[in-house]
């Protein structure tokens, strides 16, 4: 939890480079409402939820974009973006609400191997870089934080450059951008932060199993006009249960 001050204050200073680990809820599809940023209007909810003890950190923006609002950044509306996988992985854990910055900050690459080389070849602007993170969790108050890295490559950085006193703990998982499937990217991310599994497993199950009888209703032709009504009618009923098990 924090402060409506504090939470003003993030917003000034890092709102256009930084986030939090909260989004509004998928539809029926995967990347339904990642970019709806109304979650961030009720104040009241929002200030429990949000916390600064854990932060997760990426590389880099990807491309150069210019943010309507603050918060903006890891809520990438673009169809092919993948921030839905840290919706996805996230959601319904203690690790929902974290802050989420990039290390890299204004230097926009798509590609992680020319944002390394251009690092080496500058080693001055990482050092300037890893000074500037260090200032952004002082001011944000993340007091020895656990830091969640996106990728081997922040993951590296961090371990190099930041001293053991400074977080509770460092732990890399996979990057969102990997080409898996948002099931299991989710229970990649959660086996290595070792979180339990309850009923995860099952809706993720469920979900898989609704959408191949969808597919199958939709492919099946049928002869008979009642039997095709009821056919449709399942099929209904079986998108709507996805859409709630989306919602879960």
């Amino acid at each position: 939890m924090i402060t409506a001050d504090e939470y003003k204050n993030i917003s000034i200073k890092y709102g256009y480079v930084a986030s939090w680990a909260v989004w509004a809820k998928a539809g029926c599809k995967p990347k339904s409402n990642i970019g709806k940023m109304e979650i961030f209007e009720d104040k009241n909810n929002l200030l429990k939820i949000l916390k600064t003890n854990v932060v997760m950190v990426g590389l880099n923006f990807s491309r150069e974009v210019k943010f309507e609002k603050p918060f903006m950044n890891f809520h990438d509306s673009n169809p092919h973006g993948n921030d839905f996988k840290i919706r996805f992985a996230f959601e319904e854990t203690d690790y929902y609400g974290a802050y989420m910055t990039d290390l890299i900050k204004d230097l926009p690459m798509t590609s992680s191997k020319d944002v390394l080389i251009y690092l080496k070849d500058n080693p001055e602007v990482l050092k300037k870089q890893l000074v500037r993170f260090k200032e952004e969790l002082k001011f944000i108050n993340a007091n020895k934080p656990t830091i969640i890295a996106f990728g081997k490559d922040v993951y590296n950085m961090l371990i190099k450059n930041l001293d053991a006193n400074e977080y509770r703990s460092l732990i890399q998982i996979t990057h969102y951008s990997h080409q898996i499937s948002k099931e299991k990217y989710r229970k990649e991310t959660h086996e290595k932060l070792g979180i339990s599994s309850s009923n995860t497993e099952f809706f993720l199950n469920a979900e898989g199993e609704l959408k191949k009888i969808i597919a199958v209703l939709s492919e099946n032709k049928i002869s008979s006009g009642k039997n095709r009504e009821e056919v449709q009618k399942l099929k209904k009923l079986t998108e709507a249960l996805l859409i709630n098990i989306n919602r879960v």
